[in-house]
């Protein structure tokens, strides 16, 4: 009986959700209760003491990309502000500044599944870290109008992939009874982003304007 339950155990775990999850939850096998009489086996799934704080501390960190998803798409209205006086940009300049983040936002979000199924969540997670900091020091350092847009366009690139990626891996790994609060933590830090733009940009519209907005 054991070994058939053995045998039945990895089957039983297949539909919780990818490999990284499904394993994960495999370490919790199950509990074998005898008593004189008869002997029932009985399957069931053991959290251990730490494993809320774990769920909520990854959580976090992995939301930290819907805050730069909230932070990128909200500094620019404070941003542009400077920025076409610096920059001497025109309507269309500024409308393409403004607009390539989202339109590469909506390309990149249309294939992450894709590079989730086939390189993981966490991998994929970890490409939008990057391409948001690349992204950043582009910018940053952006001394005329193109390389300031190829600065928003790789941006929007790191807020497509995260902006798919990171609600489907919290969901994941997350279990039943905690699953809500911790896909709201993503959404949380998303407006949060967008609030904390906009205080910054607020702040930084009384120093340099030259140097503020970068």
């Amino acid at each position: 009986m054991i070994d058939l339950l053995s045998q039945l155990v990895p089957a039983k775990l297949k539909h919780f959700g990818s490999g990284e999850v499904g394993h994960s939850i495999s370490t919790h096998i199950f509990s074998f209760v005898s008593n004189d009489k008869t002997n029932r086996f009985v399957l069931f799934f053991k959290m251990s003491s730490d494993q809320p704080f774990f769920m909520y501390t990854v959580s976090f960190l992995s939301a930290i990309g819907g805050f730069l998803f909230g932070y990128d798409t909200g500094i620019v209205s404070g941003a542009m502000v400077l920025i076409r006086k610096q920059l001497d940009l025109d309507d269309v300049w500024q409308e393409l500044i403004v607009s390539i983040t989202i339109g590469m936002a909506w390309i990149f979000s249309s294939i992450a599944g894709f590079f989730t199924d086939r390189y993981g969540r966490r991998p994929v997670i970890l490409l939008a870290s990057a391409i948001f900091t690349a992204g950043s020091v582009v910018m940053a350092f952006a001394m005329e109008k193109w390389s300031l847009l190829i600065g928003r366009a790789i941006v929007g690139v790191g807020i497509g992939l995260a902006s798919m990626v990171v609600p489907m891996y919290i969901a994941e790994v997350a279990p039943d009874e905690l699953r809500g609060s911790l896909v709201m933590i993503n959404n949380c830090f998303v407006t949060g982003g967008q609030f904390i733009a906009s205080v910054i940009a607020g702040i930084l519209s009384y120093f340099d304007h030259d140097l503020a907005w970068r």
